[in-house]
């Protein structure tokens, strides 16, 4: 009896919880009560080598325990970026949005929907007499990038890891139709395979950065590219370079208003990227420090 009485007792808090919640809020109420009990029961049973996944909600504030147990940027995402570049992701089709060009500049863009998340965006851009190499560097240099993005207001580093090369970043931006500014906490590690590059960058937990609710945080949050060096349109050399990005991140807009800002937005944006990738290659050829 006393047993049924519980059992009745817990279903009614329940269905309470339910009419006043609704059913997202009650999943991220149940998650995050529960949350840390289930990655220490998966974690206990699982191979070292999966446990990057999951993180302990109580870091050590020795930095060499925290490296131990941060999550970081793992080979597995780069074979989540090589699935996503040969499309055998699983993904649906992408469907066209864009395809305007230069005389410098080819630029395409892809979208399709995701049934458990944000769109997704794919983008090809072929840059005219530009080395992959300085692509490369041009993408990493977050210095830099706040000469010619004034979408970023704040950036810091917040951490290098030497062992794999990741970098944990701390950024917020402001997008021109989206209001208020949005946070994030990145972790990016580049890959190199010859002269062909790869670059994972996601969202991560990281100890020391709690939520707040000013600015929100995006997550999450995925921006990953593949640069390698291509042949001119206007001849046979391989004189341009291509970066391939596959992007999305939850901004907590509604889905609608993000793609009409996006097709908006964004040929706006990747002129204003070459016209600082241009001012790069200029900084860098008179040995003008980035910074």
């Amino acid at each position: 009896m006393e047993i049924e009485a519980a059992g009745t007792a817990l279903a009614f808090m329940g269905l309470i919880l339910f009419w006043h919640c609704g059913p997202r809020r009650l999943m991220s109420l149940l998650y995050s009560m529960f949350s840390w009990r289930i990655n220490l029961i998966w974690t206990a049973g699982m191979p070292h080598r999966y446990k990057w996944r999951y993180v302990s909600k109580q870091q050590s504030d020795d930095s060499s325990e925290t490296e131990k147990e941060h999550v970081g940027v793992t080979e597995e995402d780069l074979k989540m970026l090589l699935a996503y570049i040969n499309e055998k992701d699983g993904g649906s089709p992408w469907n066209l949005m864009m395809d305007n060009s230069t005389s410098t500049l080819s630029f395409r863009v892809w979208r399709r929907d995701s049934e458990f998340g944000p769109t997704q965006y794919r983008s090809l851009a072929i840059f005219e007499n530009m080395e992959p190499e300085l692509l490369r560097d041009f993408f990493w240099d977050d210095d830099f990038r706040t000469k010619w993005d004034d979408m970023l207001v704040y950036f810091r580093k917040l951490r290098e890891y030497s062992d794999t090369g990741t970098v944990i970043l701390h950024w917020i931006r402001k997008f021109p139709v989206f209001g208020s500014p949005r946070e994030y906490i990145i972790g990016r590690r580049l890959w190199v395979s010859g002269s062909t590059y790869y670059c994972v960058s996601k969202s991560l937990p990281f100890p020391g950065t709690p939520r707040s609710q000013r600015p929100k945080r995006a997550n999450p949050y995925y921006s990953s590219w593949r640069i390698r060096a291509v042949e001119s349109r206007n001849g046979g050399q391989s004189t341009a370079s291509e970066v391939l990005v596959f992007h999305f991140e939850d901004m907590g807009i509604q889905n609608m208003l993000v793609k009409i800002g996006i097709q908006r937005e964004m040929w706006k944006l990747i002129n204003k990227l070459e016209q600082g990738l241009r001012s790069y290659k200029i900084s860098r050829l008179n040995r003008v420090p980035s910074s």
